[in-house]
């Protein structure tokens, strides 16, 4: 009966070792998928922060045009106020010599008027 319960036991030992030795092996693959998976994590992130730094150096490029852009455009639009500024100034100034020369050819119609009636009041001898 001894002999039973010995067998008995020794099988119950195989099968904690078996149980224990599997245990260890999946443990094992675990941790080998674990350490794959930190690689990828890490070659990840890698692949990661060269694309923000690709995408930061983007906006800042982008940014700088922008600026530049804007730098053009406040340019144009102060050209564009001078020319107005200097089309203004031509209107006054065409419209003050248009009444210059409106009053010069009143005055010269005035005293050519002046003179035909002059000559009609004195016939020539």
């Amino acid at each position: 009966i001894n002999l039973g319960r010995a067998d008995r036991v020794n099988d119950i030992i195989r099968d904690g070792e078996r149980y224990e030795i599997h245990k260890i092996e999946r443990l094992e693959r675990e941790t080998v998928k674990a350490k794959l998976a930190a690689e990828e994590a890490a070659r990840d992130e890698e692949h990661v922060g060269v694309a923000l730094t690709e995408v930061e150096a983007d906006i800042q490029e982008h940014s700088r045009r922008v600026e530049v852009t804007q730098t053009k455009i406040t340019k144009c639009e102060e050209a564009i106020d001078s020319v107005k500024r200097q089309i203004e100034a031509k209107k006054e100034q065409s419209s003050s010599l248009f009444r210059t020369a409106t009053s010069s050819l009143r005055m010269s119609l005035t005293q050519e008027k002046v003179i035909e009636l002059i000559n009609i009041e004195q016939p020539s001898e």
